[in-house]
């Protein structure tokens, strides 16, 4: 009875295996750039973002399920099989011979609720995602003025066994480009302390973003961008009427066409430039100020 038993069990064994390796597909990889401003005042980019020298190049680095049918797989180790290569040159325009591995310093993996933990891997159903973010040091990276590619694939040793992979594996990397421009006038100073504003109120460092955009409104005082930043700034100091105040001036710029060197509204259409103004406007009364 116990040899049958034993017998069954190895007979099975190898079937279970076959079926979890024939239901599993890969997932993909992707990265985005994360926290990315627009620019205000400096020149514009033709890459998918623009970093300036002085703050973070940080990388939002993931996994996802490119399918709408089934789920996908990976490894629970999923980070150290992920390949990021950096290379000289824009998506169109690379420049050959000048690869390298991209250096960064990685977060914890953010935890989401749709991803399930089996057997060793990371199961996602359909549309979910699972990532980490990656701070690029422009120093360690040796990047000087110009335009980077930087391409994420699965690393060649991955296991296409366990884990199905499309015809081309290609298909599940991608590759995104970025601009990394140094300080070389006062729209570039400008644009790296709007956007330092606005990182430091994200992460509620709010004397930091108040330093920040009193540079900018220093040589921009009719920027509506700065001028609304500075609203949201006040609010959280407590000023509610200081808040309302640089709003409405903010919201008033706009619709009058005021905003000086301030190029990044002049290329806005009259309704977007109407419903950006309304919006700050509503944002001022609904601090309800007494």
């Amino acid at each position: 009875m116990n040899a049958k038993h034993v017998a069954l069990t190895i007979l099975l064994l190898p079937v279970a295996v076959l079926a979890q390796a024939q239901d599993s597909w890969r997932a993909a990889v992707y990265a985005s750039f994360e926290q990315v401003a627009e620019i205000n005042y400096g020149r514009s980019t033709t890459a998918t973002a623009l970093f300036i020298e002085g703050e973070p190049i940080v990388l939002r680095i993931g996994i996802t399920n490119p399918y709408t049918d089934r789920n996908a797989s990976a490894e629970q180790r999923w980070p150290s099989l992920v390949s990021l290569v950096m290379t000289e040159g824009s998506m169109r325009h690379p420049v050959l011979g000048s690869q390298r591995t991209v250096q960064c310093k990685s977060s914890e993996i953010q935890p989401s609720a749709a991803v399930r933990l089996r057997n060793g891997l990371v199961d996602l159903p359909p549309g979910a995602r699972q990532f980490f973010l990656c701070a690029v040091d422009p120093i360690q990276n040796r990047l000087v003025a110009g335009t980077y590619t930087i391409a994420m694939h699965w690393s060649p040793s991955i296991d296409t066994q366990t884990l199905r992979v499309p015809n081309q594996l290609d298909l599940l990397g991608g590759a995104l480009d970025f601009e990394y421009r140094p300080i070389g006038s006062e729209a570039d100073a400008a644009d790296l302390s709007m956007r330092l504003a606005l990182r430091a109120l994200a992460e509620g460092r709010i004397d930091d973003a108040n330093r920040s955009i009193q540079d900018v409104l220093t040589s921009h005082p009719l920027s509506s961008s700065a001028l609304a930043v500075k609203g949201r700034i006040l609010a959280k100091q407590g000023d509610c009427r200081g808040a309302a105040t640089s709003l409405n001036r903010a919201a008033d710029v706009l619709d009058r066409r005021i905003e000086g060197d301030d190029n990044n509204p002049r290329h806005r259409a009259d309704k977007e430039r109407a419903d950006i103004a309304l919006r700050w406007r509503q944002e001022a009364l609904q601090l309800n100020c007494r």
